[in-house]
């Protein structure tokens, strides 16, 4: 049996994001359980040439001859007009990967195979529900260009479904992350007729080697704080956290509120308006402290000192940082909504929505020491059941089992 696995999330912006820690931590684990499988004669690895070596250092694999490293661009020496341009684009050897008897793609976007056994990763269906959530924030548009905003928005949400379900109808196979994602998927792609298999996520208390990020000479913050990890997209309600973190701060001045990610490097840096403005607003924007891309050594250290970390996210196919506040031993308060229940169960602090993140907060801050430590350590010996090696291992069990 010859396998191909495509690692290209670890190339892209998704090299930082959860997409592309699914892609490290499952393929690192799942390449010794196929090199176990005496049927298995050869696994393909897949990328782009730029970075190869880093790539394939984040796996952490053992040498073997059966571990072969292949490019999407193989023609990319070739100084053909038509080589030039296929390396341009990221074509890949079709033949070549059509030919395999297993591919496994942790993103639809992409080259699947035509004829290959082809195991596609599906997460959730967020770059399609953004048209929904992103109406939200229609507010930045002048009044006369909302129509033809909206008509926009409307067309690129028809395309948007019509070219993830032209993607997914290619899988012969779907690995979902959770029970909602899978459902979510069945109600907005009626048309993918192929099995879904639930492979939940893992988490890890030992921080794994990630590309991409910023080493920060600073120090976690001395005052009590809340945390936020993540991006400004439109199922991020973050300004209604710093609304929330405002009322708070009237009676915990003391409190201070940290955001993390990509998007908040700096104040000026932030994409979204709306997020913007509730910051430079803030009566409390001195104690409102941002952070870009961190390293995971530092995010753990965040995670660690924080009084709460606060995930308000409108949809989300799993919720890693639910289970990381938890693993982290400290509080996690997040929405009641799309898989969070599911992933955070009884451990997790829920509100309904972002207007009863203040008095939530305000709940938490009333709990005794030993309330407090009984509901970390309760929380802590749940996530623990969540680890990558049992990721790894449901993903082996799902391939193998329906190999033919």
């Amino acid at each position: 049996m010859k396998l191909g696995i495509d690692l290209k999330e670890l190339q892209n912006g998704n090299s930082v994001r959860g997409i592309g820690e699914v892609t490290k931590q499952v393929t690192s684990r799942l390449i010794p359980l196929l090199l176990a499988n005496k049927f298995v004669e050869e696994i393909s690895l897949y990328i782009y040439p730029n970075e190869a070596t880093d790539v394939i250092a984040l796996l952490n694999v053992s040498s073997d001859p059966r571990i072969a490293v292949k490019y999407f661009d193989p023609e990319l020496n070739n100084k053909s007009l038509h080589a030039k341009l296929k390396s341009a684009l990221h074509l890949i050897n079709e033949k070549e990967i059509d030919a395999l008897d297993v591919y496994l793609a942790y993103s639809y976007v992409g080259y699947l195979p035509k004829s290959a056994n082809t195991y596609l990763v599906w997460y959730d269906a967020i770059t399609y529900k953004l048209y929904e959530l992103d109406k939200k924030y229609t507010t930045r548009f002048p009044f006369n260009q909302l129509k033809k905003y909206r008509l926009l928005m409307k067309l690129g949400k028809a395309q948007k479904k019509w070219k993830m379900t032209s993607q997914l109808s290619k899988a012969n196979h779907l690995i979902s992350i959770s029970e909602f994602s899978k459902k979510d998927l069945q109600n907005t792609f009626q048309k993918i007729n192929a099995p879904i298999d639930v492979a939940f996520l893992g988490v890890s208390e030992n921080p794994a080697k990630t590309s991409g990020t910023k080493e920060y000479k600073v120090e976690v913050p001395k005052k009590k704080y809340l945390l936020f990890l993540g991006g400004t997209d439109g199922r991020r309600d973050v300004t209604t956290l710093i609304e929330q973190f405002n009322k708070v701060k009237q009676t915990h001045v003391d409190m201070q509120l940290v955001l993390a990610g990509k998007s908040f490097e700096n104040v000026d840096a932030i994409e979204r308006q709306d997020i913007k403005t509730a910051i430079l607003n803030s009566p409390f924007k001195d104690d409102i402290i941002t952070y870009g891309y961190i390293t995971d050594e530092f995010k753990q250290e965040l995670y660690q000192n924080a009084f709460a970390v606060v995930y308000p996210t409108l949809y989300e196919g799993f919720g890693l940082p639910v289970l990381e506040a938890m693993l982290a031993k400290t509080l996690i308060l997040t929405y009641n909504n799309s898989s969070l229940p599911e992933v955070g169960g009884e451990h997790a602090f829920y509100v309904d929505n972002g207007k009863q993140i203040a008095t939530k907060i305000e709940e938490m801050l009333q709990m005794t020491p030993d309330e407090r430590q009984q509901h970390i350590d309760a929380a802590y010996e749940y996530a623990k059941q969540f680890t990558w090696d049992k990721t790894a291992q449901r993903y082996y069990d799902i391939i193998m089992s329906n190999k033919a």
